[in-house]
């Protein structure tokens, strides 16, 4: 992608059949098709921002954009900005669809959206500010919402959040995209490192049932060629279908294959 002051930088990608979007830093949205682009989404095409940092589609067809001034959709070829009472205006992170529900992870808060309307939900104590939300994982099977952040993991389930921080056994503060593999482990990016826990463990740390989690950080001393992770932004954290985990790094793209783990315990 050249852009007008270079090569673009890519912030996401969304596959889409045999088509792709890229949202990019300051150049708008890109659709593309066989290596070509067919069309540029920016301030001409009512993108209220040419940052666009995360993609999402919609289960009737259209395709929500997170930019740094809230969020878009785009439909029929037209965008249009969401400006319903109580969404995000800020930088949007993360958008994750289900079941009707749109949510947005942003630097002011974590958003619901559904039937028109929008609230941002509390986390954490109204006198210490909005948690800055950089990433959104739904755990099916829990019905529960993580939400990752600068100050660790939230989890949203019928109603309530839980807090899983530096307190119950994280090492870090600022997290970044969740997955869990089939082995039942937990795997999030992080600035320090990879962060490897029990799943069923981290719930029971948000349920209250067990004090303290128990956290494997995996650094460049196990063969990363850095332990800056990038999150916030696109898919940072990826579970392939082979069972293995991709991260984003500041030195490209770092992979971890879980069954291999115990060989080495």
């Amino acid at each position: 992608l050249h852009a007008d002051q270079g090569d673009a930088s890519v912030l996401a990608l969304l596959v889409d059949g045999d088509e792709m979007w890229a949202g990019t830093y300051g150049d708008g949205l890109y659709r593309l098709r066989d290596g070509r682009v067919l069309h540029r989404y920016d301030a001409a095409e009512g993108l209220p921002s040419s940052h666009v940092r995360t993609l999402a589609r919609s289960v009737d067809g259209s395709l929500w954009i997170g930019t740094r001034q809230g969020v878009s959709q785009l439909r029929g070829g037209t965008i249009q900005p969401l400006q319903t009472q109580g969404m995000p205006r800020t930088l949007v992170h993360a958008l994750l669809e289900t079941e009707g529900v749109l949510w947005i992870g942003a630097s002011s808060g974590l958003y619901r959206y559904a039937g028109g309307k929008a609230e941002r939900i509390a986390l954490g104590n109204a006198e210490e500010g909005a948690r800055q939300v950089l990433a959104l994982y739904l755990d099916v099977a829990e019905k529960a919402l993580w939400a990752s952040t600068d100050r660790g993991l939230y989890r949203l389930r019928g109603g309530e959040v839980a807090h899983v921080g530096l307190e119950q056994g994280l090492p870090v503060d600022a997290v970044f995209q969740m997955v869990v593999d089939s082995r039942g482990s937990a795997w999030l990016g992080s600035n320090r490192g990879v962060l490897r826990m029990d799943h069923a463990r981290l719930n029971a740390v948000a349920d209250g049932h067990e004090a303290t989690l128990a956290v494997d950080l995996y650094g460049s001393r196990d063969g990363m060629a850095s332990s800056q992770g990038n999150g916030g932004s696109g898919t940072s954290t990826l579970l392939a279908n082979d069972g293995s985990v991709w991260f984003a790094t500041g030195e490209g793209a770092a992979v971890v294959r879980p069954a291999r783990l115990q060989r080495f315990r």
